[in-house]
């Protein structure tokens, strides 16, 4: 929301003015719209006044109310949405790549271990001819 004053601090341009019933609905939404993402947020709507000046001389002043501090459209959450399922994803695909690699390396470290105690054990049975 936008409010530009001159140094009389009389309004040239105001938003909520021209469409009150926008405003407050635009608002409404953008706040209902966070709340519900992030309903533990801690936005609020702020407001900052920034001097409007011309060749170094203040001529007057933007008053700009926004969500602070930070807002997200609904682009962004569907932007958000899309990235959550995306990581998702990978972390499945990295967990089942990391279960059949250490699953393949299990055996095969395994045999040798496997054979070298078949072999012990047939030595201990008076089996002294086994080699490997």
């Amino acid at each position: 929301m936008l409010v530009v004053d001159d140094m009389e601090n009389r309004s040239i341009w105001d938003a909520e003015a021209r469409d009150t019933v926008l405003c407050s609905q635009m608002m409404n939404d953008i706040f209902q719209r966070m709340m519900m993402k992030y309903p533990n947020g801690v936005g609020k709507f702020t407001s900052k006044t920034i001097d409007i000046t011309k060749d170094n001389k203040t001529i007057g002043t933007v008053n700009i109310s926004y969500f602070g501090p930070y807002f997200l459209s609904e682009n962004d959450f569907q932007f958000l949405n899309a990235l959550n399922m995306i990581f998702l994803g990978i972390g499945i695909f990295s967990l089942a790549f990391s279960v059949v690699i250490g699953a393949f390396l299990a055996k095969r470290l395994s045999r040798l271990i496997l054979e070298t105690v078949s072999v012990t054990k047939q030595i201990s049975d008076g089996d002294y001819k086994v080699r490997h």
